[in-house]
């Protein structure tokens, strides 16, 4: 204080006072906390100047902010202009003749207390005024709200160039609170922050939450046992990082929210341990602060809604210096305040109000980001690329293609006479250094012919494509590795920067390397055994430098696991530590008996599918896809009409009929029935196949697993097989796609557009019929799938938003091809080590037919994976050339194919690789019996003679599931969304998810089954599965490190109100065959048109549930036997699809009068039928689960069952039907109420369009 006040007086005799700037530039010291008092003592204003600023950045501030002051330390002075400036070190031994005594202040609350500068869009920074009244409401309320006490230790360790370090150096300070000032550069380590923490006793800091994430992976942080409060602010803070930090330290979080221009912070939340909320609000306003969110009309939006974040009272600052212009723009006068001249601070950032009064931050408006914390205009960094001669033209982007990791990408288009050869990242970089400080030079930087645009002429900045994962071009040739060291560091550095290679000269910063990334690496290293830290690397910018000084910390060099590493695999003879996954079954293996394939007879060439493009799309698709033509469905055919020509094919192929089978399931992704966009939601194409066919024996439901869908079935089918629940099988798919390449016509905008693999695909539909195999030897030996849902958003379906109306499928190739080829080939490996099998056993490997380039890389990975040849061009099955990629179908065409032109023999050993959006991946191992021989002999006409009489006697139109002797699944937790959950789709089911999580025994790693078996959704998606999303979402096994870890397999139940039920029969099933040991099954349904076409809704209470299934461990609660009644006469008596109407996409309902009393008479004849096999009469069951149509509804059934009204759960809602939540809500209300006891039987009863009822007994 006494230096503070001697600098203040000297600074008043050089004319220092209200609203004069005076420039700091200084490395954090106490010669800087000086520094910022004593100028704000003699009335200023200050000016951070941060040192590792370039010295033209600096130079223009000075000049802009017109400061003849500059306060620095000695080291410093090279950096800063000469001329016409008072230049004072704070260093040097300074000891000024000045005053010791507190100056008087005449300091006003308008006042400028300090001017910060932000990135402009205009090539150069801007200055934001900040004022005392201001700040020291942001102070004040801090301490009000978090109470500093003198035994409190906060540290300052953000550059002064950012705001929060003002509530850093002042409110400790202010309260009597001891300031601690980590060492220069110390903010950048954690290490030195953990020990900092520890030594000085730290009780509060500050975090930006990529900082935070970096932090909380340090080891040792348990010595932080002073901390009692961390806050974060300057980026979005992750719902991921909040649960991590909770499960690491037992202290507060505090995640608050401000610009730059509104006195650091507006906004405050206090994080909760165990919120499930996936958003983590900003919080509510803080003291003497308004937050408006308005429409572009400046009107207040609903609750919910999202709009423009508008931020009034003490904090907004007075503006931008020397900026009239921008000022009025972004500062403008307050419609809503009563304060003459009050103004609004328009933030171009979109958020909205939760029911609960917290704001959530959805992201920004504009092209400004934050990256670690620093805002960045994405202009500024144009403006000065644009500058370089041999750069024509220049987009900047904020991309965040790994979770978590967003980086800059910089895409240019050279000038005239310049080759791309020529751009050299390093020179681009070195030019860019130049003017703008390190954290705004991009990460990564990629060369176009041209930029993309869109019919308007702008930059279609959604079809600039991802940074390739190669090394760039530098000056520096590449050299490999030479020794061990070299060999782990290059390893590292290539993970963490996401490039193929790094060579030993290679400098990590020019790679695109940042201070994130080099922690990465230094943990990476230090986990291995080398002795790294932030110095080193900074000081050692090559591999080849920092080995020599990163001396091994003791013990063997572990290398880190890889996909190719070949140490995920066991050695032979060794057993597989597999115990949290299932045992088989002892039955038999599963065998395809029958196939069917069902091609449409026009052909659409490749050629014909570019030129009808309406823009030019100027790429060799034909060459690199290997896709010559494809066949295209009829002006009358559609899925449904595919699906029905395979299954007659399937049949006659067989040697059994519709009665014959047992179970059928469909597995489209596409469900496009008719013209107009005419997607089908009820009843389900399963159902349609049972009423076309006769299916009367089968129990019938729809999955949609994106492109896995058919082996979905299938392991659904081979797992009821297991369990004996049924003889045989079918699994059925019509795959009407084409249309797709009609919208993708429309839309893509060049060869670059994510849209363009809409242009690959075919129709076809394709069945099988499943059964036990006569012995071992033949038929599924293995069969496994997982899904990691961290990537489910690398290819997604839906509808347009265009109007033109139709379906589109957005696909990141390189990601999706990187993530399927790695974890494909790791899971082949560790199947085939699992089973005993050789890679050379097989002479046939089935792939997913995407596209003629995706086949050669995974077969290059095999034969790299093995270290030898594996895949050639005779095993490695390829019918691209004239079916192009049809989807789920893929692998049964191209088996029907090989089979017919007699490739494929009967006893012929295939492996097939099945990849799938969500992502879902598995492997299968398959030995043919004499199916080969048989239908080359069917396509000659010799069909095979049938089966007599070997079908049970069953009622007409009646699945009977007699469990067998097995231990019963049970139902351990229920959960449904709580109040004030947003009403969307995945809001809805993954509250509901967290709420089942809560109330059950188990960790969400435990889940080894998730089910989503919903029908209406607030996004028409059909692709990838709902199920794999919200298995991302909620951090469910999403993604693993090794073949071993625990994994999850989601997928799609849909059967309308049923499929809830369907969906617990089939976990049961699956658990019952020991496929999985628990499930979760989950649902929510959205009125689709309340937002389009309001007055047609579906009559839906719209909510979401989950319930999670395991083995019951008395065996003696749980499911008891499942009924499942058909009455397809009146099939028609309800349906659902969409149309186009004024170019949206909108649900159509169709009733009949007569519906429920359709369900009632088959709810009546299932009951019956159910009791009788159970033997078991109506007064032995204490309570009904009915369907939650309506409360008249249950009264209805109540009359026509002749049962007393109280033995029926009532929980139907005024609002609509409960549909496939009912199960859930009226579980939930039995066991809140209390209605049974241990030992007490119930009756559910669900129903579905078709018409279809389900029924069960459960034991309490």
């Amino acid at each position: 204080n006494r230096r503070a006040n001697m600098l203040a007086h000297t600074l008043r005799m050089l004319g220092v006072g209200p609203d004069v700037l005076v420039s700091v530039c200084m490395e954090r010291s106490l010669e800087m906390v000086v520094a910022l008092m004593g100028v704000l003592k003699a009335g200023g204003a200050y000016v951070p100047l941060d040192p590792a600023y370039p010295g033209e950045r600096l130079a223009y501030m000075i000049q802009d902010a017109q400061m003849s002051i500059v306060l620095t330390q000695t080291q410093l002075l090279d950096l800063l202009p000469k001329e016409g400036m008072n230049v004072i070190c704070l260093d040097a031994n300074w000891n000024p003749p000045g005053e010791e005594e507190n100056p008087v202040s005449t300091v006003q609350p308008g006042n400028l207390m300090y001017m910060i500068y932000t990135s402009g869009s205009t090539g150069k920074p801007k200055g934001v005024m900040n004022i005392h009244r201001g700040v020291c409401n942001r102070l004040h309320w801090m301490q009000q709200a978090y109470a500093l006490m003198p035994a409190d230790r906060v540290l300052q360790k953000t550059p002064f160039s950012f705001d929060v370090s003002v509530w850093e150096f002042f409110w400790p300070l202010m309260t009597g609170a001891s300031l601690v000032v980590a060492r220069a550069g110390g903010h950048q380590d954690p290490g030195y922050l953990v020990s900092l923490i520890a030594e000085q006793q730290i009780t509060t800091l500050h975090f930006v939450p990529s900082m935070l994430q970096v932090f909380l992976t340090e080891p040792g942080l348990e010595r932080c046992t002073s901390l009692k409060r961390v806050i974060c602010s300057g980026e979005a803070l992750p719902f991921e990082l909040q649960e991590r930090f909770f499960s690491r330290l037992d202290v507060e979080l505090h995640n608050l929210y401000g610009p730059t221009e509104a006195a650091i912070d507006v906004t405050s939340w206090r994080c909760k341990r165990e919120s499930q909320d996936r958003i983590v609000p900003i919080g509510r306003p803080i003291a003497n602060t308004q937050i408006y969110i308005l429409d572009r009309f400046m009107h207040p939006v609903p609750i919910g809604a999202p709009g423009e974040m508008y931020i009034g009272g003490t904090g907004v600052a007075r503006g931008y210096y020397n900026r009239p212009e921008l000022t009025s723009e972004k500062f403008i006068p307050d419609p809503f305040g009563k304060e003459a001249g009050a103004r609004l601070f328009k933030t171009g950032d979109l958020a909205r109000y939760r029911p609960d009064g917290a704001i959530e931050f959805l992201g920004r408006i504009d092209y400004q980001v934050k990256i670690r914390g620093f805002r960045i205009e994405l202009g500024e960094i144009e403006v000065v690329l644009a500058q370089h001669p041999a750069i024509e033209e220049v987009v900047v982007e904020a991309r965040e293609d790994t979770p978590g990791d967003k980086r800059l990408v910089a895409y240019l288009v050279p000038a005239v006479g310049v080759e791309t050869a020529d751009l050299s990242v390093e020179a681009l970089r070195n030019f860019l250094k130049e003017t703008l400080p390190s954290y705004m030079i991009p990460s990564a930087f990629v060369i176009l012919d041209t930029l993309p645009l869109m019919p308007n002429g702008k930059v279609n900045r959604m079809a600039l494509p991802a940074p390739e994962m190669i090394r760039p071009k530098l000056e520096v040739a590449y050299v490999p590795p030479r020794n061990p060291t070299e060999e782990l560091l290059a390893k590292f550095c290539a993970q963490v920067l996401g490039i193929d290679k790094v060579g030993v000269y290679d400098n990590f910063f020019d790679l695109g390397g940042a201070s994130i990334q080099s922690l990465q690496v230094i943990t990476k290293a230090n986990e291995a055994g080398l002795r790294l830290t932030p110095e080193l690397l900074f000081e050692h910018q090559t591999i080849a430098e920092l080995a020599v000084v990163a001396a091994p910390g003791g013990g063997e060099l572990a290398p880190a696991l890889g996909w190719s590493d070949q140490s995920d695999m066991p050695a032979p003879g060794k057993g597989v530590p597999v115990s949290h996954q299932p045992v088989q079954t002892a039955r038999g293996n599963t065998i395809i008996e029958s196939i069917g394939v069902y091609l449409p007879p026009k052909v659409g060439s490749t050629r014909e599918v570019l030129q009808n493009c309406q823009k030019p799309v100027n790429f060799p698709l034909e060459q690199l896809t290997g896709i010559v033509s494809r066949r295209v469905a009829g002006e009358t055919e559609f899925a449904i009409d595919l699906a029905k020509k395979a299954v007659a094919n399937c049949l006659e192929n067989s040697k059994y009929g519709p009665e014959d089978i047992d179970l059928l399931i469909c597995a489209n992704i596409s469900r496009c029935d008719g013209p107009n966009f005419h997607v089908s939601f009820e009843p389900s194409t399963s159902v349609r196949l049972k009423q076309h066919f006769g299916f009367t024996n089968a129990l019938v439901f729809d999955v949609s697993n994106a492109c896995t869908g058919m082996f979905t079935a299938l392991f659904i089918v081979d797992a009821f097989l297991k369990a004996g629940l049924i003889r045989r099988g079918m699994v059925v798919s019509g795959e009407y796609i084409t249309h797709l390449i009609q919208t993708a016509q429309k839309e893509i905008e060049g060869y670059m557009d994510s849209r363009l693999a809409c242009l690959t695909v075919g129709d076809a539909g394709a069945a099988i019929i499943l059964e036990e195999a006569p012995n071992r030897k033949v038929g599924f030996h293995e069969l496994e799938l997982y899904t990691l849902g961290r990537y489910y958003d690398y290819c997604i379906a839906r509808a347009t938003e265009q109007e033109h109306g139709g379906a589109i499928m957005f696909t990141d190739a390189i990601k999706v091809s990187s993530v399927n080829i790695q974890q494909g080939v790791s899971h082949a490996a560790h199947i085939l080590q699992r089973s005993g099998w050789t890679p050379d056993a097989f002479q046939h490997i089935i792939m997913h037919q995407t596209s003629q380039m995706s086949l050669y890389d995974a077969s290059r990975e095999i034969n790299s994976f093995f270290k030898k040849e594996i895949c050639n061009q005779n095993n490695v099955i390829n019918n691209l050339a004239q079916r192009g990629n049809t989807a789920t179908t893929t692998h049964v065409v191209a088996l029907m194919d090989y089979i017919l032109s007699d490739k494929i023999r009967s006893g012929d050993n295939a492996i097939f690789g099945i990849t799938g959006s969500g992502a879902t991946i598995g492997t299968a191992l398959y030995t043919f019996d004499d199916l080969p021989d048989r239908l080359r002999q069917a396509a000659r006409g010799s069909s095979p003679e049938k089966i007599k009489g070997e079908s049970e006697q069953r009622k007409a139109a009646l699945w009977l599931s007699r469990t067998p002797n097995i231990q019963r699944v049970r139902i351990e937790s229920v959960g449904t969304p709580p109040e004030g959950t947003p009403v969307k789709s995945l809001e809805l089911v993954q509250a509901a998810a967290r709420n089942c999580l809560e109330q059950s025994s188990y960790n969400k790693s435990d889940i080894d089954l998730l089910i989503f078996a919903g029908v209406y959704r607030d996004d028409f998606i059909s692709e990838p599965a709902i199920a794999s999303i919200v298995a991302g979402e909620l951090r469910i096994n999403d993604t693993i490190a090794s073949q071993q870890d625990k994994k999850t397999f989601a997928f799609d139940v849909f059967n309308g109100a049923l499929g809830f039920l369907n969906a617990c029969h089939a976990a049961a099933g699956m658990i019952a065959a020991k496929k999985v040991n628990r499930a979760m099954v989950v649902a929510s349904e959205i009125e689709n048109n309340k937002e389009t076409f309001p007055i047609e809704l579906r009559g839906l209470k719209e909510s979401g549930s989950a319930v999670i299934l395991d083995a019951s461990s008395d065996g003696k609660t749980g499911f008891g036997n499942f009924v499942f009644k058909y009455s397809t006469e009146h099939i028609e008596a309800y349906s659902a699809y969409t149309t186009i109407r004024s170019g949206k996409a909108g649900m159509q309902f169709e009733q009949a009068q007569e519906l429920e009393t359709y369900y009632l008479q088959c709810i009546r004849d299932s009951v019956d039928e159910l009791l009788r096999v159970e033997q078991l009469d109506m007064a032995q069951v204490k309570v009904i689960l009915p369907p939650q149509i309506s409360a008249v509804f249950i009264t209805a059934l109540s009359d026509i069952m002749n049962i007393n009204r109280d033995k029926f759960v009532d929980v139907s809602h005024k609002d609509g039907d409960l549909f496939t939540s009912s199960l859930a809500y009226t579980l939930q209300n039995v066991r809140k109420q209390r209605l049974v006891e241990p030992g007490d039987i119930g009756l559910i009863i669900s129903v579905g369009a078709g018409v279809q009822v389900g029924c069960a007994t459960y034991y309490f």
